[in-house]
């Protein structure tokens, strides 16, 4: 499907997911994720695309009024859309030492399987997992 039909009939679902990733604000993260998660399936099989949402998400997460970090506003958003897609998504948090700094840098990301928790710790990129919900 074309990105901007996407983007169009995907307005209203995006919507309800920033909604409630900002309902759900101020709960402790694992029952956040788990509030997120708990979703029916879209109707149309046509929004039933995560590469789609991802890509969707990805280019308009400066924009959502979510809080946290880029990364973190995306997954708390992607959770929903993902899991109405009928995955199983998990939150992923990471942390590496931030050069000339005390305080490391964290990451947020989606996973769907080990395939990105072996990939960080690996990669070379210093990131440490810490925990998937």
């Amino acid at each position: 499907m074309n990105r901007w039909l996407f983007a169009a009939l995907g307005a209203p679902a995006l919507a309800r997911a920033v909604a409630r990733a900002r309902r759900t604000a101020g709960l402790p993260l694992d029952r956040r994720v788990e509030r997120l998660r708990a979703v029916p399936r879209f109707r149309w099989r046509a929004l039933a695309d995560a590469r789609a949402w991802s890509g969707y998400v990805g280019r308009v997460v400066r924009l959502l009024p979510v809080d946290g970090g880029p990364c973190l506003r995306r997954a708390l958003v992607l959770l929903d859309l993902h899991a109405r897609c009928g995955q199983e998504p998990r939150l992923e948090l990471a942390l590496r030492p931030a050069p000339g700094q005390e305080i490391p840098e964290g990451h947020a990301w989606l996973s769907t399987d080990e395939g990105p928790r072996r990939a960080a710790e690996s990669a070379g990129t210093g990131w440490r997992p810490i925990v998937r919900l």
